[in-house]
Parts: structure tokens; C-alpha cells; sequence
């Protein structure tokens, strides 16, 4: 599982938000994701984490933590998106009960991606809720260009 190698390095200390870090790096076999190592070896850092002395704590750095702070940004500015969009579409449509059908439709479009959606998450992460949010887009604004045609 794990191949232990010695290096003389020049000595530093290492800092993580301004407190002295043991940093321990390690690289995942190839076909396995860091975020599926991090989730097995969860349970067994938990309960090292419990015999450490008080202060001392063990954290996930490296993939595991980008990808969250990734996924933190977009959750901050995910309902100013959809107010937004709700904003543009009923200034477009210039009602509330046109808005309402076209928001009503839109998990339509959903039905063929959401079969592949759980597997194209699981494999491309953030990019794949991307796709999907970009084919719900597309679905949108057919059904959009469709209610405003049969208004007129």
C-alpha cells in the first residue's frame, strides 16, 4: 500500500494557518481517486485524531480540500445566480405565471441526463454538475423561445 522512502531536506518549518505542520504527502495508486482514499482512511484518522494530544489535529489537504474550496464558491454565489435568472426571465416574459410554467417544464429536460447525471458527477466532479446545469439551459431556453411564440 505504501512504500516509505528517506530524504535529507534543509530544515524548515512548515506553517498552515500560522501553526507549526507535520505535513505528510502521499500519491494514490493509478485508476483510484484521492477523494476515495480520503473517505476509507476517514474512519482510522478519526479515531487518531481522538489519541492526539489536545491542540494537535489531522486534516485532508492536497485534491481533497481544492475541491472543496471550489465547491464552497460556487454554493456562495449559487442563489444570487438562480435569483437572477428568475429576475431576467420574468422581466422577459413579463409575467409571473409565464415564468412559473417555463421554471415548471424545466425539470423535462432533465430526463434523458439524469440517468448518466449521478455517473458523470462521480466522474467529472464539479464539470459534470456543469453539464447538466448546461443541458437544463438549453432545455430553458427552447421552452422560453416556445411560451413567447405562442404569446404573441
Amino acid at each position: 500500500m505504501a512504500s516509505v522512502q528517506y530524504k535529507l531536506e534543509q530544515p524548515s518549518i512548515w506553517r498552515r494557518g500560522l501553526l507549526p505542520t507535520i505535513t505528510v504527502q502521499a500519491d494514490v495508486v493509478p485508476g483510484i481517486e484521492a477523494k476515495t482514499v480520503n473517505a476509507q482512511l476517514a474512519p482510522a484518522l478519526a479515531e487518531l485524531g481522538k489519541e492526539l494530544p489536545a491542540g494537535d489535529t489531522i486534516e485532508a489537504g492536497g485534491t481533497v480540500e481544492e475541491s472543496a474550496k471550489g465547491l464552497r464558491s460556487i454554493a456562495l454565489i449559487f442563489p444570487m445566480i438562480i435569483f437572477l435568472m428568475l429576475t431576467i426571465l420574468m422581466v422577459q416574459l413579463q409575467s409571473f405565471q409565464n415564468m412559473f410554467l417555463v421554471i415548471s417544464l424545466a425539470p423535462l429536460g432533465l430526463i434523458g441526463f439524469g440517468i448518466e447525471m449521478p455517473m458523470s458527477l462521480t466522474i467529472l466532479g464539479v464539470f459534470g454538475g456543469f453539464i447538466g446545469f448546461g443541458f437544463l439551459g438549453l432545455f430553458i431556453g427552447a421552452t422560453l423561445i416556445a411560451i413567447m411564440f405562442t404569446l404573441v
